[in-house]
């Protein structure tokens, strides 16, 4: 009995191993280019009821107190990551949430309309100027 690798090998020809070739060589390079492109945040921003009210630092460790409408909630920046550690919410599903990396990320409690979200740079749509 053959494996498949040699059925694979004999039924397909030389253009068709090219094509399978340049498709994966292409989409690992657009793969590399979109994860390169992408710039990590420095600060994460908490709202409470759709206004910003405190700004969070990736490089300063500490847990923080935020008041939200339904008691405190405590958030722990910690090895470059934002989590909740303590809520008042009844739930408490945005403790057990994934935290927020300087890649990306969000962190919601709808019961004290908290939402802790990355906050990027903005980046110009000029390249470059000339004179």
């Amino acid at each position: 009995m053959r494996n498949w690798f040699h059925t694979l090998r004999s039924e397909t020809t030389v253009a068709d191993r090219l094509v399978f070739t340049v498709i994966l060589l292409l989409s690992a390079g657009a793969a590399f280019a979109a994860r390169s492109g992408a710039r990590p945040a420095r600060e994460a921003v908490v709202t409470v009821n759709r206004k910003p009210v405190f700004s969070l630092r990736f490089d300063q460790e500490g847990v923080y107190q935020i008041d939200a409408p339904l008691g405190p909630v405590q958030v722990q920046v910690h090895n470059g990551k934002i989590r909740v550690v303590r809520s008042s919410c009844p739930d408490k599903i945005c403790v057990y949430e994934r935290p927020v990396t300087p890649l990306g990320g969000v962190i919601v409690c709808a019961p004290n309309r908290l939402v802790i979200q990355v906050r990027r740079r903005a980046v110009s749509s000029l390249d470059c100027v000339t004179q």
